[in-house]
């Protein structure tokens, strides 16, 4: 049965203006970032294209652009490595000359089918958004955050958009790990046009009642059983403290410290 949602796509079009997708690859077949971009520029939003390939956010641009009368500057292309901090402060400094900023979507992701790490020292998978071990930390550190962030100041969510095909997730796996990948994929996946729905619906519809809360299948959901366990509040505040301490050349603590300020 199809989700149900209700979004007015009027209502949304004179509230969200810009919206950020994250994606390291557009795959032929479209892509869970791409597929995300399309559906809010659906909904009347201006969308910018952010990843390591700036060649590739032009095919992309050209992608979503096809067949629509778009005003100028509509799709942006601009050029962000998450598993750079150098490239990560570059894009945050240029997102402060916007007007405003309505939605960030975080999306990056691979499967690796080796351990490999990035520039800053810590393993691929993890700096990216992939494997049952992330998704909790992800939980984790968002229960922690959302205690210092107000909604109204910036509403922050979890939200997975499953398991999908065509997202070009395993680009880089090889031999019999790429071969079990595919028959994963054809019997268990579903398409990024639908996974898409699912963060579009988390911020453009379920709104505060979202924030410190993880999503699936367009619902609010449990999270993992340890979150909520004394335990698991002791790693969420390990966690925090840690992550703020691995950002503080970028003065993180002082940026949560501000948006604190604004409750």
């Amino acid at each position: 049965m199809a989700t149900a949602f209700d979004i007015s796509p009027e209502q949304r079009a004179t509230q969200l203006h810009y919206f950020y997708a994250n994606f390291s690859s557009l795959s032929r077949s479209g892509g869970l970032g791409l597929e995300t971009a399309r559906q809010l520029l659906d909904l009347g939003c201006k969308v910018i294209l952010a990843l390591r390939d700036e060649g590739e956010g032009e095919k992309g641009r050209k992608d979503l652009a096809n067949g629509r009368d778009l005003p100028s500057g509509s799709i942006q292309v601009w050029k962000l490595d998450h598993s750079s901090y150098d490239s990560i402060v570059t894009f945050a400094e240029r997102a402060k000359h916007l007007d405003h900023l309505d939605i960030t979507i975080l999306n990056a992701g691979v499967f690796k089918g080796s351990e490999s790490f990035s520039s800053t020292g810590y393993e691929e998978g993890t700096m990216g958004d992939l494997y049952g071990t992330t998704k909790l930390l992800g939980q984790l550190f968002l229960t922690e955050l959302s205690k210092y962030v107000s909604p109204s100041a910036v509403t922050l969510s979890c939200a997975n958009p499953g398991f999908c095909r065509g997202s070009d997730l395993a680009r880089e796996t090889h031999g019999i790990v790429r071969f079990i990948y595919r028959i994963q994929s054809y019997l268990l996946s579903q398409t990024c046009a639908v996974g898409a729905r699912t963060l579009v619906h988390a911020v453009t519809t379920l709104s505060e009642q979202a924030h410190g809360q993880y999503i699936e299948e367009a619902k609010i959901q449990l999270m993992a059983p340890i979150v909520h366990r004394p335990e698991g509040l002791h790693l969420a505040k390990q966690l925090y403290d840690e992550t703020l301490d691995e950002l503080s050349f970028a003065g993180a603590r002082n940026i949560v410290a501000e948006i604190t300020k604004s409750r």
